[in-house]
């Protein structure tokens, strides 16, 4: 309820009161004016006695007055008052209601029983729902007593309450800058049951003056809170609605998605004094790898190197390097030589023109550890940049030690040497030993003179050897047959 006050305004209303013997009542009143509160809100104040109230139409804005303050105020200057009645109808004399309780009335001074009506004609003691209740019945349940020196100022009754302008309402039925006697009732200052009507002469004005609200920004932000987009500002007046659901406001960004779980719930309001925040919150998308290929070639399109295949994610940063190529020189590029990657394939194509061609040559040497040569050189030929290969030979009683040089490459503008290096085999030949056997058989054989001498000896020597091995034979026999 405290909360409701400071943004209110603040209207006194009071009840005339008769009089009659011995009693005497009257409302004191103050004029019309305005001030502001501690808090800086704007208060109403408006004469107290009813009569006087509405002499003059009672202001209402509808965008500053949100809740109005009500009191009723009794005051006896002279005498006693031993009964009194009043009734508060929130109607007009057609049925209408301008106003909408916000709180219950109450006595904040005094003594007095309270009684409350949804009808405006039966009254109970039971309170009613806030929205339903129409009006209420007082009755003073002790008698109010003040010596007569006709100087008392000071209420001696105080029933309190609030009430909201239905400002939807008014604005509908068009009672903007208009005298509207928003209330009716009665008193019956001798307790008889007979009411008199309060006799309203003039009403309230209500009045709409738009007041500009606070900004509404409208902010853009990852799972982390840190900003994918730029702000966005809205403006209005005090009360009137934003709706930030639009397509100007709820943004698809590139690579987010907005986080549906996470979706304002101020996303559509009304302006206020305060500014507020919209914040859409939104999940990155998922990246994927992609790639971009660099490819070499001459003007023709033919391939002069390897392609190279650079791979990331998207959104990452790429380079791509210009190749050395023997025999050729840079000439263009098809593409991006930097960039990002993107959720396509990208191809990078360097271009180069050959250079004018000129002969070049490779010599192929065969030699031993010593530097002595084994074999005819082998000279090959070519243009700059073409291949060339080189062949190890087999030579006779020598061996592959090593080779000095490329056996393989491109022939470049400087003559190149490539060394084939061999060590002579070191296995044993058969050696020739025709020399000796002719020395032996010299040796063993007899001259000519000597022929005659061995050719007897060897004669005696044979037929001894054929008889003793017929000797043998002839006792073996022998002895098989006695047997």
């Amino acid at each position: 309820m405290e909360k409701l006050l400071h943004y209110t305004g603040f209207l006194l209303l009071g009840f005339i009161l008769v009089y009659a013997p011995a009693v005497f009542a009257q409302g004191n009143v103050s004029s019309s004016g305005m001030k502001t509160s501690d808090d800086g809100t704007d208060y109403v104040l408006v004469g107290k006695a009813f009569h006087d109230i509405f002499s003059e139409p009672t202001k209402i804005d509808l965008n500053q007055n949100e809740i109005v303050y009500f009191q009723q105020e009794l005051t006896v200057n002279n005498g006693t008052m031993t009964k009194y009645l009043a009734k508060f109808i929130n109607q007009d004399s057609l049925g209408n209601s301008w106003f909408q309780f916000s709180s219950y009335p109450t006595v904040t001074k005094g003594n007095a029983k309270i009684t409350y009506t949804t009808d405006g004609i039966n009254f109970s003691e039971t309170l009613p729902k806030l929205n339903d209740l129409v009006g209420y019945k007082m009755e003073i349940t002790q008698n109010i007593v003040h010596p007569s020196d006709g100087n008392n100022r000071e209420a001696d009754l105080l029933i309190s309450f609030t009430m909201a302008p239905k400002k939807d309402y008014i604005i509908e039925n068009n009672a903007l800058d208009k005298d509207i006697v928003p209330f009716s009732g009665g008193y019956d200052s001798g307790g008889y049951g007979t009411y008199y009507d309060w006799g309203f002469r003039r009403g309230v004005h209500f009045t709409n003056i738009p007041v500009p609200g606070a900004d509404v920004e409208v902010t853009y932000k990852d799972n982390d809170g840190i900003e994918i987009h730029d702000p966005q500002w809205i403006k209005g007046n005090v009360g009137d609605t934003y709706d930030t659901t639009t397509e100007q406001f709820k943004l698809e960004i590139p690579g987010y998605t907005l986080n549906q779980e996470r979706f304002p719930i101020n996303a559509i309001g009304n302006f206020t004094a305060k500014k507020q925040v919209v914040n859409y919150v939104y999940n990155k998308n998922p990246v994927k790898a992609t790639s971009v290929t660099v490819k070499y070639q001459d003007v023709d399109g033919n391939k002069l190197a390897d392609d190279v295949v650079k791979t990331g994610m998207i959104g990452e940063q790429y380079t791509t390097e210009q190749k050395e190529i023997p025999g050729y020189a840079f000439n263009d590029i098809l593409g991006s030589a930097a960039g990002v990657f993107t959720d396509e394939t990208q191809t990078v194509i360097y271009i180069y023109t050959q250079i004018p061609t000129k002969t070049a040559k490779v010599t192929v040497n065969y030699q031993d550890g010593a530097g002595n040569k084994l074999t005819d050189d082998v000279v090959k030929t070519g243009l700059v940049g073409e291949q060339y290969t080189t062949e190890q030979k087999g030579i006779p009683g020598y061996i592959f030690k090593e080779v000095h040089g490329n056996i393989k490459g491109r022939f470049t503008d400087n003559a190149q040497i490539v060394t084939y290096v061999y060590e002579k085999n070191k296995i044993q030949q058969p050696k020739d030993n025709s020399n000796n056997n002719n020395q032996a058989l010299t040796k063993i054989l007899p001259s000519a003179g000597e022929n005659n001498s061995y050719s007897k000896v060897l004669g005696v020597l044979g037929s001894v050897i054929i008889i003793c091995a017929f000797t043998r034979w002839f006792m073996i026999k022998q002895k098989k047959d006695q047997e």
